[in-house]
């Protein structure tokens, strides 16, 4: 799981890491949260 600041970040890191955007889900905080409490609660 990786976090960034900009749209700008990912897509420079997405061009280093030679991914493309079907790797790549983008969410705000609160989802990204609420995904979080779902993937790793028990």
């Amino acid at each position: 799981m990786n976090f960034f600041c900009t749209k700008e970040h990912l897509k420079d890191y997405q061009a280093r890491m030679s991914l493309g955007d079907e790797h790549v889900i983008c969410l705000d905080a609160l989802e990204a949260l609420e995904a979080a409490r779902i993937l790793f609660s028990p």
